[in-house]
């Protein structure tokens, strides 16, 4: 279980950075970043080539990351522990010190 858990969060990385990084590139109002490789106006995928395209791989990957988290939270909650807490051994009860008693001058 633990493994799988592993492997899922690993994909679900790597899908969180390509999204980052699609969405970096889109072409929005603002320009974008796809307007610093080509230059204003062009495309680098075309003139709509790479706005269907970008919004296409951005849907996946959109569904890729809501998966994985679904994914990742029934794994969680079927897991033993529910807490790192709970996997801690008990703690001994500490026992109550008495004050140190004055010694007797003479």
């Amino acid at each position: 279980m633990s493994q799988g858990v592993t492997l899922i969060a690993v994909v679900h990385i790597i899908i969180a950075i390509f999204l980052i990084l699609v969405v970096l590139v889109q072409d929005s109002k603002g320009g974008g970043l796809s307007g610093i490789a080509s230059g204003g106006n062009q495309s680098i995928f075309g003139a709509t080539g790479g706005a269907t395209l970008l919004v296409k791989i951005t849907r996946y990957l959109a569904i890729g990351f809501m998966l994985t988290c679904v994914a990742l939270t029934v794994m969680s909650a079927k897991s033993k522990t529910k807490s790192v807490i709970d996997s801690l051994p008990a703690a001994v009860p500490a026992q109550p010190t008495t004050p140190p008693q004055p010694s007797p001058t003479k």
